[in-house]
């Protein structure tokens, strides 16, 4: 049932709408080749840090400048457009970075510019559950969730072929390139291993039991969903693909 759940998610997403420091660790049995940014470890997940995404809507207040106030939602190709200034990218940055960038480009213009960025309202806060488990989609972020908890919203384990011990997260890092976080779900269970934290944009993907080459079986589920998950799905594909 895993197998098909992937390409009725795809059609699903088709016909729906279209979106840390790592330890490297050493190749064996059901991991990818050495030298891949690959993460495994046990150690708790650092706490997930907010960054701009393409839809999000930001509010930009100057200090004793009304007239330059604005709300503004992120462009497709990730820049905002403040009053005064040049089209600036903000997707990938946080709060305290979208500031310092308006800080220094205002300069230009006003003394000793104070900027205050708010969010004014999040796009998507979804991760995506791909690979065998009961009906892969898109997961909502209500609150607080782990990769275990998305797997379970997702139906939980295809039974016979999940491979419970090598779940992969993947998501983009702050250079822009995948960071894949390993979870062992038994290990977890046992108490021997923390879950993960999931981060908006993130894909938890189920291996198959068994599988040797892991990563041909991950490409062969995000390839064609790569353009709609948005930026962690594609880096996922890329390196997936690289891997293959």
């Amino acid at each position: 049932m895993g197998r098909v759940s992937v390409a009725a998610f795809v059609s699903f997403v088709l016909l729906g709408t279209a979106c840390a420091g790592s330890h490297s660790v050493r190749s064996g049995p059901g991991q990818p080749p050495a030298g891949t940014p690959t993460v495994a470890s046990t150690r708790p997940a650092i706490a997930p840090t907010f960054r701009f995404e393409v839809g999000d809507e930001v509010e930009i207040d100057i200090w004793q400048e009304a007239d330059l106030k604005s709300s503004q939602r992120i462009l497709a190709d990730g820049t905002i457009t403040p009053p005064l200034l040049k089209t600036t990218k903000v997707v990938g940055l946080t709060i305290d970075e979208v500031q310092e960038r308006l800080n220094v480009a205002y300069a230009e213009f006003l003394k000793f510019p104070k900027v205050a960025v708010r969010v004014m309202s999040v796009y998507s806060d979804r991760v995506f559950v791909l690979g065998e488990v009961q009906s892969a989609e898109a997961v909502t972020l209500v609150g607080p969730m782990t990769a275990l908890q998305a797997i379970a919203q997702a139906g939980g384990f295809e039974m016979e072929f999940a491979n419970r011990r090598q779940i992969r997260v993947i998501r983009r890092g702050p250079n822009g390139q995948p960071v894949v976080l390993t979870v062992d779900a038994v290990a977890v269970v046992a108490g021997q291993q923390l879950d993960v934290p999931l981060q908006r944009g993130d894909v938890v993907f189920v291996p198959t039991t068994g599988l040797a080459n892991w990563s041909r079986s991950a490409t062969q589920a995000l390839s064609p969903i790569a353009g709609i998950v948005g930026i962690a799905g594609g880096v996922a594909t890329v390196f997936l693909a690289a891997n293959d």
